[in-house]
């Protein structure tokens, strides 16, 4: 008899507990797309652009030829080494100066960091790949590759700049 009634609440476990929930609905079902997101990716790929031709003009009334890395910025080395090159993760001390496009000094910075580890903007963690101790360095950085939308304080917001680079030995 116990027997019996320990089957039968087994059986009645596994009837009641084995039940599928059913699927829940979309909260937003009819949802439309967020028209302030899409108007701000819109707004920031045309300004993309423009930063893009700027950069272009200025190349084109400059003397000096630029190399355009697939990083998105442009580039000239100004003194070449035969040194080694920091793999990821080493640290290297560097100096910069970022100057604006008309040649105002925004920044004058030394300091250390690890090479591929953003601890600078991007454009400079790329650009540490590409060089050798004892190089210098001319980037050309659109805006979207250095200090954005925000700006860092010196540099404004949406600004593209110019940075002279040296990884040290």
């Amino acid at each position: 008899m116990i027997r019996q009634i320990l089957i039968l609440l087994f059986a009645s476990c596994l009837l009641f507990s084995c039940q599928r929930t059913k699927p829940q609905a979309p909260i937003f079902k009819n949802r439309q797309p967020d028209t302030t997101a899409v108007k701000m990716v819109l707004l920031n790929q045309r300004l993309a652009q423009e930063a893009d031709n700027e950069l272009t003009n200025f190349i084109k009334h400059s003397d000096t030829a630029y190399t355009l890395s697939e990083h998105g910025f442009w580039y000239q080395f100004l003194e070449r080494t035969d040194g080694d090159m920091p793999a990821e993760g080493d640290e290297v001390k560097v100096s910069y100066q970022i100057r604006s496009l008309q040649g105002r000094i925004l920044e004058d910075v030394s300091q250390r960091l690890h090479v591929g580890k953003a601890e600078t903007i991007a454009a400079i963690d790329d650009m540490l790949s590409l060089m050798h101790n004892g190089e210098r360095v001319r980037m050309l950085v659109p805006w979207y590759r250095a200090y954005g939308m925000q700006g860092n304080g010196q540099v404004e917001p949406y600004q593209n700049i110019i940075i002279d680079l040296t990884l040290h030995k």
